[in-house]
């Protein structure tokens, strides 16, 4: 008797009038010994009612894969993939229900991650900012002493970095917009205003900064040393730095005052804007000349 009422049975086709279930395997023609030819009573019992006859001599009540063994058939394993051909499984960010996005899907074959339910473009990690020239940039001693306008992009700073420059001086009166995104490079501020010449003490300070950088051998790895170039800029490169950057020449290469600006005009065109910034520069010369710089500073 089952559950849902009472187990249709039949006679075993092969003989011996021991009644086999559908519900039993192997039924009665594989438990009674009288039922004659015991195992093969049982398998024509399987192929009519289509179930797999019990073996009493195997564990398990499975049919024997040798007839009078005992011993169970061996089932045939399939071999496993390489690790290497398994695809990885792929772990998609969670997306918030019912926020779709309308935006096409993309073409067959365009490099897109998208959610996989809502077709969200996924985001993806920021990758570093590349080294983007400043504008106006130039050396005026190489590996030494740069020109530059006011860097305004992270790579900016990194193609200074790139550059061997450590030192970056700012003339202008507000500092340079991300400048804290490169720690390597050090910010110098000396804060001169727009169209005017830089004071004879901050001229003297600018040049200490220079000197203190190049006579340790702080020049870029091209050139020998390690790299330790300065780089210094106002708003666009022109004014207050080639101010700076004459008086460098002066100190530097013996030149004088009218010698230095035209010389610095010659690599960057456009400096010293004023004619205060011109006599800023000759009166430079003159107390260097007279070694009046150093008292002065």
């Amino acid at each position: 008797m089952s559950r849902w009422g009472a187990a249709p049975v039949s006679p075993c086709p092969v003989g011996g009038g021991s009644p086999v279930s559908r519900y039993s395997p192997g039924g009665a023609a594989a438990e009674n010994p009288r039922c004659p030819g015991a195992l093969g009573a049982a398998a024509s019992c399987a192929a009519v009612l289509g179930f797999q006859p019990r073996c009493p001599g195997t564990p398990g009540g499975r049919s024997p894969g040798t007839p009078g063994t005992g011993a169970p058939e061996p089932r045939a394993l399939q071999p496993r993939a390489p690790a290497a051909s398994r695809s990885p499984r792929s772990v998609q960010p969670r997306c918030i229900p019912g926020a779709r996005s309308s935006a096409p899907p993309p073409p067959p074959g365009a490099c897109a991650a998208q959610c996989r339910r809502c077709r969200t473009p996924l985001r993806r990690r920021a990758a570093p900012p590349a080294m983007v020239e400043p504008p106006n940039f130039s050396w005026v001693a190489q590996g030494r002493l740069a020109g530059l306008a006011m860097p305004r992009e992270p790579g900016h700073y990194r193609f200074l970095l790139g550059q061997g420059v450590r030192h970056l001086v700012s003339l202008s009166e507000r500092p340079p917009p991300h400048h804290g995104c490169c720690p390597a490079v050090q910010l110098h501020r000396i804060r001169v205003p727009d169209f005017s010449p830089p004071t004879p003490g901050q001229i003297q300070s600018f040049l200490q900064l220079v000197e203190e950088a190049n006579g340790r051998g702080e020049v870029t790895p091209a050139w020998g040393g390690d790299a330790r170039a300065v780089a210094v800029h106002c708003m666009l490169g022109h004014g207050r730095t080639g101010t700076m950057l004459a008086c460098y020449l002066v100190k530097t290469q013996k030149l004088s005052g009218g010698d230095a600006i035209r010389e610095i005009r010659r690599l960057r065109p456009g400096s010293i804007e004023t004619r205060e910034q011109e006599q800023a520069v000759i009166q430079f010369h003159q107390r260097f000349s007279a070694g009046k710089d150093t008292e002065e500073a």
